[in-house]
């Protein structure tokens, strides 16, 4: 019923001089039928939404022109979460349909009945991506289009009186192709696909320890907000969910615009995690009880935020290489989750120490790269959101990620210095030669175990011929039966220094025997310990004897 209602109101703001003018009811509930079967979003479309056509303008040649986002835009769009995701998601799509949009416009002849708009074709592309999600039929808002700038204005009128001729360009493309939306119609095979995959990916969120108690709670709100449940990943269609593991929970690609302006993500219920970095850490923290956490760098902050959650008030997680773009982002969501045990640390990490006495208690060593240089089931959008406005490049289809073979290199060999580490994990790519890399450097430093199971290529199942995949490598290090701290002591009661019986029977070095300095013994010792011959020895005995 308020739905209805909703309707109505919007439809007698957009229609208030016929409504005005008629005082008869039943002709105003006859007006109001036949309008009811048009959705809200074509008849007065928000202002928010032609906004998001000035920031999303804004984002699309930052991309392009690969430069950094304004500082200005920047503040805007972390004021509007739900605003933010929508524009880097549009902004997504026009970048990996530009030939298409080029060619509907050019076949329509739009830009022959409009060509003063010549000037503005970065806005008449965007607007005309998220114009045909309407069926072209989007109209200028009723109210605030004074703020607006007029070329946005102008555009948008121009773009609804050529509806008809650009609808039906567009439906003769697809029949032409045998296409079924306007992503087949994507040229570029590969770049078709890569959108696709994004698009069909699903999104997952960690259940936050700090502010949730009992998992049930959050799954009963999202049951109460109409989250279908579901049982395996196969089944997630529509607006559903899956529970994973025990603190993470899967969604449906559908439900990926609700989830980021969600009140269980805004309030810190659930953080926003891709699997990649779950497992990353996930596997590392799988035996690890207590002591300090080294990351050699930082990207997004959500494998720290992950390990720093978990370690709790074991240790402390230090950050190295933390860059000045991402500590205030990083700050604010340490102090938004109440989490203390985080240091962040502006050195870079292969100037690091090994010796210094603040890692004297660092137990296990985190090297990653970017997660989205080691594969690409991560949404792009998810990617950029995650880890910030300085990774926008990610948005473009032409973005491939380089080879990091050097880094990996460097990154683990450093690593291996810390020689009071219990554990290094490595996170890279499946594209690099990592195996190689990692007998290369081990070879050198006998400190730590070759890992015993190879490589885990946690998403395995996924790869395809446009998809890469990511690999964690674990290496243990090599413990002896004596640490050095045991070495010493065991030292100490041989020389007397202190009572046996004040220490645990490990520390005890047991006695040898000594053997009897006996003639027989003598003689083994001239022949370097070889003992003699049945046929030598009573010969060599009464010769001795005799003397």
């Amino acid at each position: 019923m308020s739905d209805t209602n909703e309707n109505e109101s919007g439809l007698v703001k957009f229609l208030p001089g016929v409504i005005n003018e008629s005082k008869d009811n039943e002709q105003i509930e006859q007006i109001l039928s036949l309008f009811s079967t048009v959705p809200q979003s074509s008849l007065d479309p928000s202002l928010e939404r032609f906004q998001m056509y000035k920031n999303a303008l804004q984002v699309y040649n930052t991309v392009r022109s690969n430069e950094r986002l304004p500082i200005e835009l920047k503040q805007s769009l972390d004021a509007n979460k739900k605003l933010k995701q929508r524009t880097y998601h549009l902004v997504f799509g026009v970048l990996h349909h530009i030939e298409v949009l080029m060619d509907l416009l050019l076949e329509s002849k739009f830009f022959s009945k409009n060509f003063e708009l010549r000037s503005h074709e970065d806005l008449v592309l965007v607007m005309t991506y998220d114009f045909q999600s309407e069926k072209f039929s989007l109209r200028l808002p009723t109210h605030g289009t004074h703020i607006l700038p007029p070329e946005f204005i102008e555009v948008a009128e121009s773009l609804l009186a050529h509806k008809v001729k650009l609808g039906a360009t567009l439906a003769r493309m697809r029949v032409k192709q045998n296409a079924k939306s306007i992503t087949q119609l994507i040229p570029d095979l590969r770049v078709r696909l890569k959108f696709e995959y994004a698009e069909a990916s699903h999104c997952a969120a960690r259940v936050n320890p700090l502010k949730v108690n009992c998992l049930q709670e959050v799954i009963s709100r999202l049951l109460r907000d109409s989250v279908t449940r579901v049982h395996t990943k196969n089944e997630l269609l529509g607006i559903s969910f899956y529970q994973a593991e025990t603190d993470l929970l899967v969604f449906s690609a559908d439900f990926r615009p609700h989830l980021h302006s969600h009140q269980l993500v805004t309030e810190g219920f659930l953080i926003l995690q891709d699997l990649s970095s779950y497992y990353y850490v996930d596997q590392a923290m799988q035996v690890f009880t207590r002591g300090d956490i080294v990351f050699t760098e930082c990207h997004s902050g959500t494998e720290v935020l992950h390990a720093a959650s978990i370690l709790g008030d074991k240790g402390t997680v230090k950050v190295f290489s933390v860059t000045c773009e991402i500590v205030d982002g990083l700050t604010s969501k340490l102090r938004n989750l109440g989490l203390h045990n985080v240091q962040l640390i502006s050195t870079p990490f292969s100037e690091s120490c090994s010796s210094d006495a603040t890692v004297s208690n660092v137990k296990l060593v985190m090297c990653a790269l970017p997660i989205a240089q080691c594969s690409t089931s991560v949404h792009p959008v998810d990617h950029v959101l995650q880890d910030g406005e300085h990774h926008l490049s990610w948005l473009s289809p032409t973005c491939s990620p380089p080879t990091m073979t050097k880094t990996v290199r460097d990154k683990l060999t450093h690593a291996l210095k810390f020689e009071q580490a219990e554990r290094i994990v490595l996170l890279s790519s499946s594209d690099d030669d990592v195996n190689h890399i990692v007998r290369d450097v081990l070879e050198k430093n006998r400190i730590f175990n070759l890992p015993q199971t190879n490589h885990t290529v946690v998403n395995e199942d996924e790869r395809t011929l446009y998809t890469s995949s990511y690999i964690i490598t674990v290496l243990t290090k090599k413990f002896s039966e004596l640490t050095p701290t045991k070495a010493v002591l065991a030292r100490a009661v041989e020389k007397g220094l202190l009572d046996s019986a004040c220490l645990g029977e490990e520390f005890v070095t047991p006695q040898i025997p000594k053997k009897r300095n006996t003639r027989q013994s003598r003689i083994n010792a001239l022949h370097l310990g070889i003992p003699l011959t049945p046929s030598m020895a009573p010969s060599s005995s009464k010769r001795f004897s005799k003397k």
